[in-house]
């Protein structure tokens, strides 16, 4: 063991010349305590910084955007106090839009014998978006010491304290989302968003936002039904405002070193409204700094109402471009505001007729083998196949939705892909009942009068009967019948939208799921 005293001097000699520490406030400072001499982060997803490192002020190289892990022990109660005089340990929490991790899961007796307090800990801001709902303390109570790694900028104080601002990403446990190296463009590209829910890492690739006019923030990441995509909108500007426009630029990309002179992508739109989509070929990444030329492709049509189905650009033909091209899409709404601005999305973006399973962006660890079940064990894990598609879980930033799916590489008796896609199958009171619960412990279940599904971490949510999340299994041929006990529907695949829906079991025409079980090593 190690002694961590409150001065950096002794710390930057144990991390290292990988790392610059900024000095935090004397009266922030450590009390020193113990700790293994291996615990030095260095900011990335396999090794992030530590919240002690965090506490100090830490960027590594300069860079500021880094992963931190630590126990989720507490929040600042933002009504009484912007500081850590208002920190609070534990539930029930009053505040979603921060958090406090410490480098131990909080026990009074054990920080005691340590020394250690919230003077040691890190203040976490978490904007809106799927960071803050999965793991803001106010809505989940059960994230009180757990551990999770974030990604967001260190170096700068938050709440009158160092720790991570903009957290914009989040893992839980001790290592950060699995981040493919940076290779080099070659002869082709393919981003279907998958490897990230930061739009920084996107950046840091080589894609570039422009904001026009307007002043928003353009575009960012977005998961929806199963589909990683980046998205925009105008929807929080104002009826009075605008005109709106922002831009989203790929990577440069020498269009004569191509596999095929081609560009394709999936587009999506939403609310009818005097906006619209455009795609052009720019020779510099900065829309203002060429003159772009506008493409000719398919692009999804915003609907009156919700959301269209993703729309394939089809294949676009750039055989008259030559040299380094950028590939830009820019959004323009005349007005901002709920009903005035349409939303539009696209992923799967394409060029130079890449083979996107050469681009896919896999964490090894989290790949099982998956064998063909024809009886289930209580207890045990399974995937949902219907045909070549197996069922993603909701999003953990999701809370109700129709599933999204992933189409299977490989079919067979025995297959391999990512364990996320595993429900764990639990007895029900009834024969051939169960609950189902998704990778991060969720009940599926169907409330109301909806079609599509709720998940929840509680088996009896929004009041609801337990028997809403008893699920009827019926095997036939070696396919399952899937039936909510309670609203009498059945899970099928909807291939016109490609998500898994709901049909009313009296209509059911034996196009169920095969399931898989999950082999544990």
């Amino acid at each position: 063991m190690k002694k961590i005293a409150k001065y950096i001097g002794i710390v930057a000699l144990a991390f290292g010349a990988c790392a610059t520490f900024t000095s935090c406030d004397d009266e922030l400072a450590h009390a020193p305590y113990e700790m293994p001499a291996e615990e030095i982060g260095d900011g990335t997803w396999e090794r992030p910084l530590q919240t002690w490192q965090a506490n100090l002020g830490t960027t590594v190289d300069g860079r500021t955007s880094n992963w931190v892990t630590g126990y989720i022990v507490g929040w600042i109660d933002t009504s009484v106090s912007n500081t850590m005089n208002a920190a609070v340990i534990g539930t029930p929490c009053s505040v979603a839009t921060n958090m406090i991790i410490a480098q131990y899961p909080y026990d009074e007796e054990k920080w005691a014998e340590m020394g250690y307090s919230l003077d040691d800990c890190a203040t976490v801001q978490l904007p809106s978006g799927a960071v803050r709902t999965a793991c803001n303390l106010m809505d989940n109570p059960g994230n009180f010491n757990r551990q999770v790694s974030l990604r967001g900028t260190t170096g700068s104080k938050y709440c009158g304290a160092y720790g991570v601002r903009a957290a914009n990403d989040y893992n839980w446990g001790p290592t950060g989302r699995y981040e493919e190296p940076v290779s080099p463009m070659g002869d082709s590209y393919f981003c279907n968003f998958t490897a990230s829910r930061d739009i920084n890492y996107y950046i840091e690739r080589g894609w570039s936002r422009y904001m026009i006019s307007g002043g928003l923030s353009g575009w960012y990441w977005k998961e929806n039904s199963g589909v990683d995509f980046v998205t925009t909108s105008a929807y929080l500007g104002t009826a009075t405002g605008g005109p709106y426009e922002n831009w989203i630029v790929s990577p440069a990309f020498d269009i004569d070193n191509a596999r095929e002179k081609t560009l394709s992508f999936s587009t999506q739109a939403s609310t009818s409204a005097d906006s619209y989509l455009e795609v052009y070929v720019m020779t510099h990444k900065n829309p203002k700094s060429c003159e772009p030329v506008k493409l000719q492709c398919v692009l999804a049509e915003a609907p009156a109402s919700g959301y269209s189905a993703w729309v394939d650009s089809g294949t676009i033909d750039l055989s008259e471009f030559s040299g380094t091209i950028y590939i830009g899409f820019r959004y323009w709404s005349a007005h901002g505001g709920t009903g005035n601005s349409s939303d539009f999305g696209m992923t799967n973006f394409n060029i130079g007729g890449a083979d996107p399973e050469e681009w896919e962006v896999i964490d090894p660890s989290t790949i099982g083998t998956f064998r063909k079940a024809t009886t289930i064990t209580p207890g045990k894990k399974y995937a949902f196949v219907f045909g070549d598609n197996v069922m993603c879980p909701l999003s953990e930033a999701y809370t109700y939705g129709n599933f999204g799916v992933k189409e299977l590489k490989e079919t067979g008796d025995e297959i391999s892909f990512s364990k996320d896609y595993a429900f764990t199958l639990e007895a029900a009171p009834e024969a051939g009942q169960y609950t189902i619960r998704d990778c991060y412990g969720r009940y599926l279940y169907m409330y109301g009068t909806f079609t599509n599904f709720n998940v929840s971490s509680t088996p009896t949510p929004n009041n609801a009967p337990i028997q809403n999340t008893y699920w009827a299994f019926t095997e036939g041929s070696g396919v399952f019948e899937i039936r909510n006990v309670v609203r009498d529907l059945v899970l099928v695949y909807d291939a016109n939208r490609n998500y898994i829906g709901s049909l009313s079991a009296a209509s059911y025409d034996g196009r169920g799921a095969v399931l898989y079980e999950l082999v544990e090593e």
